[in-house]
């Protein structure tokens, strides 16, 4: 199916999105919508409705004097690739991603994660890159690493498993992705970054660890219960890493 690649899609976002004189350069963006009590702290001014499958507010937010793009989308490859699409045409340049993951690595502990390859375990990203590599490459992830590093942010550096099914992380995928060096397991980052290099836009992504799958039995972790203080510090790091691009 990835012969037609090449061609120019039928049906393309700036059929329904049009660019927005104004709109900031750049988005931050998740999946959990716990952030979005934190955000609220920020000025918030609607924006955009994205509509993936059901209507989700880009917001404006206001940090440092500067403004910035803002929303909490759905989870997994399509939701995301429709919305950086879509905020491309608005006049997106720079996105930062936060969102969780779990834990297949038990060397790994609670706090950060800066991904360095996405291994392919979903659909989306072969229509923005069909090459036949079984992982995508981030670009950005020196540039993360070195934004927490200054910061004195603690983190590990790593490979990530993006899946399309979070139901079907068996022991034997844990076991192949942790032999091929990825620490956590995610949705998202695959696509995400095959979709802005094919945009031609930057993706930056902070991952921080939830639950964990290292073992045959399932840890819930964070995942249900993570404090208050880390959601607002995990939020205001994405902010910072926003800003340090927006100078």
């Amino acid at each position: 199916m990835f012969k037609f690649f090449n061609e120019v899609p039928v049906f393309r976002p700036e059929h329904i999105v049009k660019r927005q004189d104004g709109f900031p350069s750049c988005a931050v963006v998740t999946w959990q919508s716990p952030f979005l009590k934190y955000a609220q702290k920020y000025e918030l001014k609607p924006l955009f409705t994205y509509v993936g499958g059901i209507q989700q507010p880009v917001y404006e937010l206001t940090f440092n004097g500067k403004n910035y793009a803002f929303a909490v989308i759905g989870m997994g490859g399509p939701n995301v690739a429709s919305f950086i699409e879509e905020m491309t045409v608005k006049g997106v340049r720079d996105f930062v991603f936060i969102g969780s993951c779990g834990v297949i690595d038990k060397s790994v502990s609670t706090g950060l994660i800066v991904p360095d390859r996405a291994f392919r375990d979903e659909g989306t990203s072969w229509h923005y890159d069909p090459r036949e590599e079984e992982f995508i490459d981030i670009p950005t992830s020196d540039y993360t690493a070195s934004f927490l590093k200054a910061s004195d942010i603690p983190f590990v550096k790593g490979a990530t498993w993006t899946t399309d099914a979070s139901y079907r992380e068996t022991p034997s995928a844990v076991a192949y992705y942790r032999e091929r060096g990825c620490l956590c397991v995610e949705m998202e980052c695959a696509s995400l970054m095959a979709v802005a290099k094919h945009c031609g836009v930057n993706a930056y992504q902070i991952i921080f660890t939830a639950d964990s799958l290292h073992g045959r039995k399932w840890e819930k972790g964070r995942l249900l219960s993570m404090a208050s203080g880390a959601w607002e510090a995990y939020f205001l790091t994405a902010l910072g890493l926003a800003e340090s691009l927006n100078l």
